[in-house]
């Protein structure tokens, strides 16, 4: 096995992704390394969530594979599955009466015996997991009290308990207030560096995205996939070619949007929606 197969936790080659056999994007190449942060950014359509569904193996491409440890996701077992890749969607789960240390404690699934029994390695996971993000206090809180921004801490908490080296996000800080939207992309950044978890966020949060991710991948409608440096999206007009239109501007000088209203001088704004 070559060197930058095992640098890599996954890689993703000439992948052609879209359902019902329509090609939404093509031509996406992505080596995904340990202890780095990838945005993926675009509008609305562009296949954000079905290029996270194929990279987690639940969706075949339509050309092009993903691979892990030099295998073909899709020709992993579930559990092996689940054993290197984890996810948070947006779905906010149906938890009924569980406490927040029983939800963080199914991500230990893929771990436990055929009788799904717990050992006290699966315990100190949990506990681990909630401590990273935070959560300790909340072990013992009914999940349908949290608030939508402890409810994301305990979520990503579950896939840190899962423990696999990659972490695959859906939108996580949608209906989430601007300070829980920080807390969360402050925390995955960190995630990322200390526990060194290879993670892709789906996100239309392009500030913190801009501000924190190690590299943007761009799902564009016209032009193809772009990955490379936030930095380099902001100065090429990359960022601003992808999500200019005739209400809103990006100012790569601050960073964000300026959104324009015609009784007055343009104001600035977070993003593109």
């Amino acid at each position: 096995m070559g060197t930058h197969v095992m640098s890599c936790a996954m890689t993703a080659t000439d992948l052609a992704i879209g359902h019902d056999g329509r090609v939404l994007i093509e031509g996406i190449d992505l080596d995904l390394r340990p202890s780095e942060l990838v945005a993926l950014i675009g509008n609305n359509g562009t296949g954000k969530s079905t290029l996270l569904d194929t990279l987690a193996g639940l969706r075949s491409p339509m050309r092009g594979h993903v691979t892990t440890e030099g295998r073909d996701v899709r020709a992993l077992s579930p559990r092996d599955r689940a054993r290197r890749i984890a996810q948070v969607l947006t779905v906010r789960p149906r938890s009924g009466l569980l406490t927040v240390s029983a939800l963080v404690a199914l991500g230990r699934h893929p771990w436990t015996d055929a009788l799904g029994r717990e050992s006290e390695g699966d315990r100190k996971a949990v506990r681990d997991a909630l401590a990273s993000v935070d959560g300790i206090s909340l072990a013992d809180r009914a999940v349908a009290t949290l608030s939508d921004g402890e409810l994301q801490k305990v979520m990503i908490a579950r896939a840190l308990a899962q423990d696999t080296p990659i972490l695959l996000l859906d939108e996580p800080t949608a209906h989430l207030d601007i300070t829980n939207r920080a807390m969360v992309f402050a925390l995955l950044r960190r995630v990322a560096t200390e526990r060194h978890k290879a993670i892709v966020c789906a996100t239309h949060d392009l500030q913190h995205a801009l501000a924190l991710a190690d590299r943007l991948l761009l799902l564009r409608r016209d032009g193809g996939p772009w990955l490379g440096d936030p930095r380099m999206a902001v100065r090429e007009g990359v960022i601003a070619a992808a999500f200019d239109c005739p209400d809103a501007h990006f100012d790569p000088a601050t960073g964000a949007f300026r959104v324009f209203r015609n009784d007055g001088p343009p104001l600035k704004g977070g993003g593109p929606g």
